[in-house]
């Protein structure tokens, strides 16, 4: 996880907003959808083979599906703020 905060720090950095928001958004659908999926439905792996990953798995899934959800807020934020912009100037 500290790896992916500082992959996001630098990334926020250094490209677009809507790049930024587009990272997130895909990063928490695969963060959700990779352990829901092969995790818990086909039991392909797991992330550790302990006990632990009935713990960690399920944070994961809600840190993805938050991650999910801020990107697209932002991202649509982002939008209403562009076309308003666009709106007032016409």
């Amino acid at each position: 996880m500290v790896v992916l905060l500082i992959f996001m720090e630098v990334f926020r950095r250094f490209f677009s907003p809507s790049f930024f928001n587009g990272f997130v958004v895909a990063t928490g659908l695969f963060l959700s959808f990779d352990i829901l999926v092969f995790h818990w439905i086909f039991k392909l792996h797991r992330i550790t083979n302990g006990p632990e990953a009935n713990v960690l798995e399920p944070i994961f899934v809600c840190f993805g599906l938050l991650l999910f959800w801020q990107g697209l807020r932002r991202e649509i934020k982002q939008n209403s703020i562009k076309a308003n912009g666009n709106n007032i100037s016409s």
